[in-house]
């Protein structure tokens, strides 16, 4: 995501045709509302595409290949 605010760490979560992205904060003075605001645009103005977005303290990290789609 080229986001700096999220960094390397979210989740994207299909269910039901509703996604979900579930991001993590990276050094950043945004607000939860003012981040979840800026993936939602961004979302919408790369991809075309309206999602739901959660900002968690911390997503779980794998090790070897990353895991960012859940279906």
């Amino acid at each position: 995501m080229e986001i700096p605010e999220v960094g390397l760490w979210y989740h994207l979560i299909l269910d039901q045709g509703v996604l979900t992205v579930e991001a993590e904060k990276f050094k950043t003075t945004l607000s939860d509302q003012q981040l979840k605001a800026k993936i939602q645009q961004h979302m919408r103005d790369r991809l075309g595409i309206d999602c739901e977005v959660v900002i968690r303290d911390d997503i779980p990290r794998t090790f070897g290949k990353a895991i960012r789609i859940f279906n």
